[in-house]
């Protein structure tokens, strides 16, 4: 997640996108610290980024005992409804967008009635989230 949100965060700004982050941190632990406060904001990042957090007790209200711990869709709608751009990117921690990827999406004339989607390409090995970020690419 740190990587991405620095890639996110740093390409951004970068490219003066208009945009806002929301992280959905849902059923968090008890004996874990908040997500909020383990996140890294690049220093000087202008881009509004906010972490919502879903109770374990409203968790509990919904999972209608499935047993699961995570509901990844109901967590996305979670972060859409509070969304307030026009358009609405769903992404996941482990993703992170291409700068090109990111000039498109955020680019005027992009249609309304359109449903855009792009494909997924797997980079080998990890990308350590403590090391400077132009080591990382």
């Amino acid at each position: 997640l740190q990587n991405s949100l620095d890639f996110l965060l740093r390409d951004a700004q970068e490219i003066s996108a208009s945009i806002e982050v929301i992280i959905v941190e849902w059923n968090p632990l008890p004996s874990s610290p908040p997500l909020a406060s383990l996140l890294r904001r690049p220093p000087g990042s202008t881009i509004p980024t906010r972490v919502i957090t879903v109770s374990p007790q409203f968790h509990d209200s919904v999972s209608n005992s499935t047993g699961q711990s995570f509901f990844e869709f109901m967590a996305k709608n979670v972060g859409a409804r509070r969304a307030r751009g026009e358009w609405v990117l769903f992404t996941n921690g482990d993703v992170v967008l291409s700068v090109d990827t990111l000039r498109a999406v955020t680019s005027p004339g992009l249609d309304p009635l359109a449903f855009y989607r792009m494909d997924r390409t797997e980079i080998p090995g990890l990308l350590d989230p403590l090391s400077p970020l132009q080591n990382r690419r």
